[in-house]
């Protein structure tokens, strides 16, 4: 055996499960294959999600999403001073969606409108940047009263001599997005939710949780003289960043194996952990029919970063005997602090479990496999 395996098999403190001394082995003869190093995470806690690694490793991270989502609103002024906002229900069109967070409110003098819109994340991932909303070219509806009484009709916008139009927003290009539009709102910058603070992904980046809803940014709409009744549609759009592999690596690099068995990182004599686990890292199975977002659903549920994989038994009953018995598990990092104890762990390995993406979440304890 070469010196280098031989030396790396007698280190202190590794733990003894073949399956262990089989993933360094894999990962230093694999290394000078790897596309590009990846990071470490501060112990107990991550700043930086991992490069993707190689063919060799791992099938490509699939391709950033962009999601979209609409919604209606029937505009009301009430003499001067008084606007009246009201939702239209539509059919579902997707999960960002415009929503109204506020007070809207009339400029008497130039007869605008100030409507307060926020994004809503309705999905299972978060809403990353570049996000934005849009008013659609044709999506200005305006009620003219006619000269009988209680008969009113719909006329789009290109039948009135004075037009509603929007007042402001942003160059087209600050986001993505090729369809024609009136106008653009960016909603890069606006990230913090509505309550509380910013939420951020693994990669420290602030992000819009699920069932979120962004602070809102005033859309202005200039309503001639007469014009009392509009309808207008708006959509909003966002990205999602997926980080999970369509499967797992085929190691685990090494730097994360003696990571995870250094003192700092393991705990000893906890009741729901027999012997020794690794306190902030576990290894987690999907089903097979899971989707690229429902396990990148699974990852973010936790914080997560995926290190890599390693082929290992399931041990608890799964898969059924005429079915494969070794399957590749994905070896996710989680925050958890030196001074946490197991309860970082347990809460991960729960919130896993729930999920029904998820086939098998077991713990890294040293020593087993």
């Amino acid at each position: 055996m070469p010196y280098r395996f031989r030396w790396l098999l007698q280190l202190r403190g590794l733990a003894t499960g073949w399956w262990v001394a089989a993933a360094i082995l894999a990962s230093v003869a694999s290394a000078s294959a790897q596309s590009a190093p990846v990071a470490v995470p501060r112990k107990g806690a991550h700043k930086e999600r991992p490069p993707e690694l190689s063919s060799t490793d791992s099938l490509a991270v699939p391709p950033p999403i962009t999601k979209t989502g609409c919604a209606t609103f029937e505009l009301h002024i009430d003499g001067d001073a008084n606007v009246a906002v009201e939702p239209v229900g539509v059919a579902e069109c997707g999960p960002i969606s415009p929503v109204i967070v506020g007070i809207p409110r009339v400029d008497a003098g130039r007869r605008i409108v100030h409507i307060p819109i926020a994004l809503h994340n309705g999905g299972q991932n978060q809403l990353h940047w570049p996000a934005w909303l849009a008013a659609p070219v044709g999506s200005i509806v305006t009620t003219a009263e006619t000269s009988s009484a209680n008969v009113s009709s719909e006329r789009p916008i290109a039948a009135l001599a004075a037009s509603p139009h929007y007042v402001g927003g942003d160059p087209h290009q600050d986001s993505g997005g090729a369809e024609p539009v009136l106008a653009r709102w960016s909603y890069d910058t606006v990230q913090l939710a509505t309550t509380g603070p910013p939420a951020r992904a693994a990669d420290g980046s602030v992000v819009l949780r699920p069932d979120a809803t962004s602070a809102a940014r005033l859309i202005d709409l200039e309503l001639p003289p007469g014009v009392t009744w509009v309808r207008i549609t708006l959509r909003g759009f966002g990205t999602y960043v997926l980080t999970v592999p369509l499967r797992p690596a085929d190691t685990v690099p090494v730097r994360e194996l003696f990571d995870s068995r250094s003192p700092d990182n393991v705990i000893t004599g906890d009741p729901q952990f027999p012997g020794r686990a690794v306190r902030n890292k576990l290894w987690l199975l999907f089903r097979s029919g899971a989707t690229a977002e429902q396990r990148e659903a699974a990852i973010e549920a936790v914080n997560g970063i995926v290190l890599g994989g390693i082929e290992r038994g399931t041990g608890n009953g799964y898969p059924p005997p005429h079915g494969p018995h070794r399957l590749r598990y994905f070896y996710v990092a989680f925050p958890a602090y030196p001074d946490s104890g197991a309860g970082p762990l347990e809460r991960a390995i729960h919130a896993l479990a729930l999920l029904p993406q998820v086939q098998d979440v077991r713990a890294d304890i040293v020593g087993h496999d």
